[in-house]
């Protein structure tokens, strides 16, 4: 099971964080399977370079570099909390194409034309997001590779 950072780095990350609950209560076992599923969440996500050696796991380190960038580990462990919170990024995907909801009197109507940015990428936190972003590659490039 491969992933990006520790549970100790993310112990060492979440206590400066003033909500980190979830992680603070999870095992060690949850909370290596949350950074497991963290990483598969943004190893899915298309980044500019290529990896540093090819038949590497995941998708960090690229271009030479010798480590993972400290923002990719943060943004691991922001998806591992709020993962281990209960967030379901399929959940929340579906629950974009609802554009009214209601109980008894109460309703709420939502404007759904435009949709969160992380959410449609698959990311459950918008702070994992904001570190990770930089690292995208330009969706309107094309990659070409010879063979």
């Amino acid at each position: 099971m491969a992933y990006y950072g520790t549970p100790a780095g993310g112990d060492a990350y979440f206590t400066e964080k003033l909500f980190y609950q979830p992680w603070d209560e999870a095992t060690e076992d949850q909370r290596i399977r949350a950074l497991a599923e963290a990483a598969q969440l943004i190893d899915r996500l298309r980044f500019s370079g290529s990896k540093t050696v090819t038949d590497q796991e995941l998708e960090f380190p690229r271009n030479d570099e010798v480590t993972v960038p400290d923002n990719v580990e943060k943004a691991a462990y922001e998806i591992a909390l709020a993962l281990l919170d209960g967030v379901d990024p399929d959940l929340e995907h579906q629950n974009l194409a609802i554009s009214s909801d209601g109980y008894s009197s109460a309703r709420a109507t939502y404007n759904r034309t435009t949709a969160p940015e992380h959410f449609t990428a698959g990311i459950p936190s918008r702070r994992a997001w904001l570190f990770i972003r930089p690292y995208l590659a330009d969706v309107r490039s094309v990659k070409l590779r010879k063979v």
